[in-house]
């Protein structure tokens, strides 16, 4: 073999590990405007539990842009959801994500509480929990997308509602701007007095509660809200002790938490904002959680 040929070759070999670390540095665009929604694979300890994606990217919107997740309610309806955000998205030119958790899958212990609490009445730890599907699902999307985030809001009506305001307390995410909670069924209160899930006994400790008070969330409430029966709303002695409807409990639990971080000495960067004339609808209360989400646009 001469010099020259041993040289070619090496020559060849080079452009071709090139190649190889380019392609396999490309990344797989899976999120574009081809389609609407994209399947996520859990990980452990959900695995085999698949989260359908809904999501839009506006026409024209790449590189940096904001991301909004929206969670839906009870009746698991992701794509309404999608089609009374989707118009929003396209005009202020966010990019929208709904995740779908089926109740067959993620049941109200899973969906609703986070699946918090084990079998046997422990804590899970934190990484067992499904909120860590969040900053999954958002770190999947800027990975797969042609979009360039490192921050999310997120918006939850509902059973929605209900999720945002735990994630928001359990730990959110290092990812998470804004959280509105909109019209939850009742909450859990970060209190030792009172046990999960309408509390947070053993659960969150002082550190936390710090952390929690000093998010940027909002609690969005429909002032109409205030049917007791026919819409679906948790009753149980525990959940009348904050209200005996939707609007009573969320100011019982904003005016608590407000005082509970006013006698602590914390600092408390919520806000409670009210919408006239609506009740228990997610299509109503959208208009006004864009106000609240993107005050600027």
């Amino acid at each position: 073999m001469t010099k020259r040929f041993m040289l070619a070759a090496q020559a060849v070999l080079a452009v071709a590990a090139v190649f190889a670390t380019a392609s396999c540095s490309r990344k797989e665009i899976l999120f574009d405007r081809s389609s609407q929604t994209v399947a996520f694979q859990c990980p452990a300890p959900f695995d085999g539990k698949v989260v359908n994606v809904w999501y839009n990217i506006p026409e024209g919107v790449k590189g940096k842009a904001d991301v909004q997740f929206v969670m839906h309610g009870d009746g698991r309806n992701a794509d309404t959801y999608f089609k009374a955000w989707k118009a929003f998205s396209d005009s202020l030119g966010f990019v929208l994500i709904v995740p779908e958790f089926d109740k067959e899958q993620f049941p109200v212990s899973l969906y609703h509480q986070g699946n918090v609490m084990a079998a046997d009445s422990s804590f899970n730890a934190s990484e067992d929990r499904v909120y860590k599907l969040i900053d999954g699902i958002f770190e999947y999307f800027v990975d797969h997308s042609e979009i360039k985030a490192d921050r999310f809001n997120i918006y939850g009506h509902s059973a929605g509602g209900q999720f945002v305001h735990r994630f928001m307390m359990l730990g959110g995410s290092r990812h998470v701007g804004r959280a509105v909670a909109a019209n939850p069924g009742w909450y859990s209160f970060p209190t030792d007095s009172v046990a999960w899930p309408y509390g947070a006994m053993g659960l969150v400790t002082a550190d936390e509660k710090k952390s929690f008070y000093a998010k940027d969330m909002v609690v969005l409430l429909g002032e109409a809200d205030t049917l007791r029966y026919n819409n679906n709303l948790h009753i149980s002695p525990a959940a009348d002790a904050q209200g005996l409807n939707r609007l009573e409990r969320g100011k019982t639990y904003f005016e608590w938490c407000r005082r509970d971080a006013e006698s602590l000495g914390l600092d408390f960067n919520w806000e409670l904002e009210f919408v006239p004339g609506v009740g228990h609808s997610n299509t109503k209360m959208a208009p006004a959680a864009v106000k609240v989400l993107y005050p600027q646009q």
